[in-house]
């Protein structure tokens, strides 16, 4: 791996105190995304960093979100995967929503 300035090494770490994915992190620490994905890898085989929890993104995909590992927590569960037929509901309904349409079954059942 090759070597890291001092002050990135310092913004990265202190990003990992707070906690994030890696977007999150490279854009605290002006690293490139790449670069921090290498270090949390290496990192987290070795115990420094650990999976806080997942975060899912507007697509839906869960983002890990990494925090240092001070107190050898173990890594939060994977999420199940949504099934094809959630995602193109939840898609209808976004869809809905952006024109303007009402669920009149939802608001027959409330």
């Amino acid at each position: 791996m090759a070597f890291m300035h001092c002050s990135s090494m310092a913004a990265l770490v202190k990003a990992l105190i707070k906690g994030g994915t890696v977007k999150e992190i490279a854009e605290a620490t002006g690293l490139d995304d790449n670069t921090v994905r290498k270090y949390m890898r290496v990192w987290h085989r070795n115990g420094v960093v650990y999976i806080d929890r997942y975060k899912r993104d507007k697509g839906l995909k869960p983002w890990k979100v990494w925090r240092i590992n001070a107190d050898n927590m173990p890594d939060a569960v994977r999420p199940v995967p949504l099934t094809n037929n959630e995602r193109c509901q939840r898609y209808k309904a976004k869809q809905d929503r952006k024109a303007g349409k009402l669920d009149w079954r939802a608001l027959r059942a409330a």
